[in-house]
């Protein structure tokens, strides 16, 4: 299951990239969660039934800080920074479980995995301001994918600390439907419907690379991860971490992005930070 998870979501970041040619941040955002949302709705309509209202508030955060805002925080960063270097950013996700599992949740307190999380921050902070030469403007691009890491914590936690009880299914599909009235005038607001010509050819490739990513990378892969959250440690399951990157890479290189020996600095010492977070949990 980890290593699934990894091929799909270092794929993410690739077909985000590919959305952005013809869509904006916003649009590539909204059309990923409402076709995710769709999709699970129609194979999983009968997992609605197995909802409880007492889930509601763990649900509709879970829908927010696990995929509605981080697919509007990446989409936004990607116009500006590569999809490697996303890819090796998203890496921060376990650190950002442990710590909030210990300030929020009071998880046991651990000095080691403690230092794995500053040790993984100094990788973030060498991946953000010298990869590549990138520029001060750049960069702050790339810390919005550092936020997008925190909500990501933030869901695995929520999953692991009140929805023990509930299958991941129902998880994935109430989560998705509850912000869908966030997300459907966003995309009427945002002129896809009035503006964009699918029948143009690129227009077309991009749209398709968004479905991919909404089907796949996102409606498939949350059932996935959050039955992997459930059977597991809330951080081995962000673990899934450690592969991610070096699927993103691999995408980053064959699609001609500049791989340099600081994205490769910053990569190793934040999979060292992860390895010390979660070893014991693993």
């Amino acid at each position: 299951m980890l290593s699934l998870l990894a091929l799909i979501w270092g794929s993410s970041f690739i077909l985000i990239k590919k959305g952005l040619t013809a869509f904006s941040p916003i649009q590539v955002a909204s059309l990923r969660i409402l076709i995710a949302g769709t999709i699970l709705l129609l194979i999983g309509f009968k997992h609605i039934f197995k909802f409880k209202k007492e889930k509601f508030l763990p649900l509709l955060g879970i829908g927010l800080v696990g995929s509605g805002i981080p697919s509007i925080l990446f989409s936004i960063a990607q116009t500006q920074v590569a999809s490697a270097t996303s890819g090796a950013l998203n890496s921060l996700t376990p650190l950002f479980t442990f710590f909030i599992g210990l300030v929020v949740f009071k998880d046991k307190f651990d000095k080691n995995k403690l230092g794995g999380v500053l040790l993984g921050l100094i990788g973030a902070l060498c991946l953000i301001l010298f990869s590549n030469g990138q520029s001060a403007e750049l960069n702050s691009y790339a810390f919005l994918i550092v936020l997008a890491t925190m909500c990501y914590g933030t869901s695995v936690n929520l999953i692991k600390n009140y929805l023990q009880d509930v299958p991941s299914t129902t998880i994935t599909l109430c989560s998705f439907l509850f912000i869908f009235p966030v997300f459907l005038p966003l995309l009427i607001y945002s002129g896809f419907f009035t503006e964009i010509n699918l029948s143009d050819n690129d227009t077309w490739y991009a749209f398709m690379a968004i479905v991919l990513l909404a089907v796949l990378g996102t409606a498939f892969a949350n059932v996935v991860f959050f039955r992997l959250a459930q059977r597991s440690s809330a951080l081995f399951a962000a673990s899934v971490t450690y592969l991610i990157p070096i699927v993103a890479t691999i995408w980053g290189f064959v699609d001609g992005e500049l791989i340099s020996i600081s994205h490769f600095l910053g990569l190793f010492l934040i999979i060292a930070g992860v390895y010390l977070v979660a070893r014991k949990s693993a």
